[in-house]
C-alpha cells in the first residue's frame, strides 16, 4: 500500500532488554502482534470515518504486516480494490481532499501506540515465563 501510516516508538530499553531474553523467531512473532494490536485501531478509525457516498472504501481498507529486519510493521490504508481512498485522502486536481486516514492517526495514534505497547509488554512477559519455564526442565 501506497502511502501508509507507521509508527515508531523510541526509547523503549527495557523492552529491548526483555526481548533479548527470548529467541529470534519469537521475537519477531511478539513484535507482529504488537504492530498488529496498533494497527487494528488505526483501520477501525480509518473504517468509521471514510467517505461512503460511493463504492466501498470502508470494506477495503486493509492491514498488511511487513517483515523489517528491525523488528514489525504493518502499513494500514485502503488495498488495491480500494485504491481511489488515495484520490479521497490527498484530493486530485479536479478534487477536494476529504481525507480520512490523517484525521484517524491524528485523533487515534496515541490508543494505537498504547495498544501496541501493552500487547508488546504482554507477550513478552508472557514468552519470557515459557522460556523460563522450560528452561527448568
Amino acid at each position: 500500500m501506497a502511502d501508509a501510516v507507521s509508527f515508531r516508538v523510541e526509547g523503549a530499553a527495557a523492552l529491548d532488554r526483555a526481548l533479548a531474553q527470548i529467541d529470534d523467531v519469537t521475537q519477531g512473532q511478539v513484535l507482529r502482534r504488537a504492530a498488529l494490536a496498533g494497527a487494528e485501531i488505526l483501520r477501525d478509525g480509518m473504517v468509521s470515518r471514510a467517505p461512503r457516498e460511493r463504492g466501498d472504501l470502508a470494506a477495503g481498507i486493509r492491514i498488511q504486516a511487513l517483515e523489517v529486519p528491525t523488528g514489525a510493521e504493518a502499513d494500514i490504508g485502503p488495498g488495491h480494490d480500494a485504491f481511489y481512498g488515495m484520490f479521497l485522502e490527498f484530493g486530485t486536481v479536479k478534487m477536494a481532499a476529504r481525507p480520512f486516514m490523517r484525521p484517524t492517526v491524528d485523533a487515534d495514534g496515541p490508543t494505537a501506540v498504547t495498544e501496541a505497547m501493552q500487547v508488546l509488554e504482554r507477550e513478552i512477559a508472557r514468552e519470557v515465563e515459557k522460556a523460563r519455564r522450560a528452561g527448568s526442565r
